[in-house]
């Protein structure tokens, strides 16, 4: 679960985000309230990709493509924290409409593993019969 916001003053935007991350690269897709795109849209999905070097993380979101919302990339840049598992930093567009920039954050809802529990977790999987996600 995290949340975006366009200044320290404005009202926050929750999302909810599923991630894999192979202790390198993560990719994954958010969902989110529409508070931009047309009007009788109720959410926004988009696709998200990047890398994780030591502490740091950077990715990309793309909107999917829907009545008001644009293919412009949104970069995310943050610090992974382990206790808990937290990222914090800023996004930013730089686009026809100008530069635009604000906090995030997202935290992991499902647990608190460290990073090197995570990666192991995440090769054995890889070996691993594949089971739908749990439906809790």
């Amino acid at each position: 679960m995290g949340w975006y916001g366009y200044t320290p003053d404005t009202e926050r935007v929750e999302f909810t985000a599923w991630i894999i991350d192979d202790g390198s690269n993560i990719s994954g897709s958010t969902l989110e309230p529409n508070t931009f795109a047309a009007s009788h849209l109720g959410e926004l999905s988009a696709e998200i990709s990047g890398t994780v070097v030591g502490q740091s993380i950077l990715f990309e979101k793309r909107y999917a493509l829907v009545p008001g919302t644009h293919d412009e990339p949104i970069i995310y840049s943050g610090v992974l924290f382990e206790a808990p598992d937290r990222i914090t930093g800023r996004w930013a567009i730089d686009w026809e409409h100008g530069f635009h920039t604000g906090p995030f954050e997202l935290s992991r809802l499902s647990g608190f593993a460290t990073r090197s529990a995570k990666t192991a977790a995440i090769a054995a999987e890889k070996n691993a019969p594949q089971l739908p996600p749990r439906q809790d």
